[in-house]
């Protein structure tokens, strides 16, 4: 083999190397921690440090103090496992309580209650050649049961 020959092979196991190496460290290891940023952008949803908040693809509505409703999305240099793992962790930490959990072709969802609202959390690969993942956060107030209430008789008391 001549130089050139030897230098594309080794340039070629230099580049695929990482990436097959890299999905083979994904299989069984444990979760990188992720630190919360000091100030997020909500004051009780966290936030990894080195997520930035995508402006143009969120919302919120407020009525006074009261959040009607949110729908954040955020973009940062982490693997989906890892923010998962980050919001099992920490939004019990804001006094959030996870009441599901799933996985399905590469996305995890989440869903956390506290008060009279429901925080869903989206978490998926951005794909490209940058690892980055997207973390939506949607917050909406409990959905109030729609059937009417019982008519009493007469008497007081009320029917079964």
């Amino acid at each position: 083999m001549d130089n050139r020959t030897v230098a594309r092979v080794l340039a070629g196991v230099l580049w695929i190397g990482p990436l097959v190496g890299g999905c083979a460290a994904d299989v069984g290891r444990h979760p990188v921690r992720l630190a919360p940023m000091a100030r997020p952008f909500v004051h009780d949803v966290p936030i990894p440090v080195g997520f930035r908040f995508a402006e143009h693809v969120s919302e919120d509505r407020l009525s006074g103090a009261r959040r009607l409703y949110l729908r954040h999305v955020y973009v940062g240099p982490a693997a989906n496992y890892d923010v998962r793992h980050f919001y099992s962790e920490q939004m019990p930490r804001f006094r959030w309580r996870k009441v599901a959990d799933g996985h399905v072709k590469g996305e995890y969802q989440m869903r956390f209650e506290k008060g009279d609202e429901d925080c869903d959390i989206s978490i998926r690969d951005r794909g490209g050649w940058r690892s980055e993942c997207e973390v939506q956060i949607i917050i909406t107030q409990h959905q109030r049961d729609a059937t009417p209430p019982r008519r009493r008789a007469r008497g007081g008391r009320q029917r079964p």
